[in-house]
């Protein structure tokens, strides 16, 4: 038996999907020609739902796909993605270059959604980083408004 450690991914989602919408689902597939299949449209726009947990594991996947490839290629990636693409050749444009934009899609997406949902807070950042990267055990958790009061003040007076 190994002794190498997991990591458990903690979650409280509850999938709202039925077995009856699963048979559903099917039962419309097996009616289709066996030409056919069904697919999301290209511009179609998809509400999704996802916990926090999700996010962190969206940023622990851009770190590691960042960590996969040299400075060099990782700079002239990042210039392609930050430029959503514009004027770069289709052929130019690498699997990683899509990885990239993807999960940096996703990130972008649920942080405006959080916002917009009020469903941010706000943590130290050194202690935030570090439970991030995986130094800290235990959860982390939101400044108190007495605690950010504080640090608010401190910044304005060293100012």
């Amino acid at each position: 038996m190994s002794d190498k450690k997991t990591k458990e991914i903690e979650s409280d989602f509850e999938s709202h999907i039925t077995a009856e919408d699963i048979n559903l689902a099917n039962e419309l597939r097996d009616k289709l020609p066996d030409d056919t299949f069904v697919a999301i449209p290209s511009k179609a726009l998809i509400h999704l739902a996802f916990e926090g947990n999700f996010m962190h594991n969206l940023q622990n996947t851009l770190n590691y796909l960042l960590s996969t490839v040299s400075e060099e290629e990782l700079f002239e990636s990042l210039i392609k993605v930050k430029s959503n693409f514009k004027d770069t050749p289709t052929d130019k444009i690498t699997p990683f270059d899509e990885a990239i934009w993807t999960v940096s899609m996703l990130i972008n997406e649920f942080n405006y959604q959080a916002a917009k949902q009020k469903k941010t807070a706000v943590y130290d950042k050194e202690e935030y980083n570090s439970w991030i990267a995986g130094k800290l055990q235990n959860d982390v958790h939101p400044l108190s408004g007495e605690e950010l009061q504080k640090r608010i003040d401190k910044d304005a007076n060293e100012d």
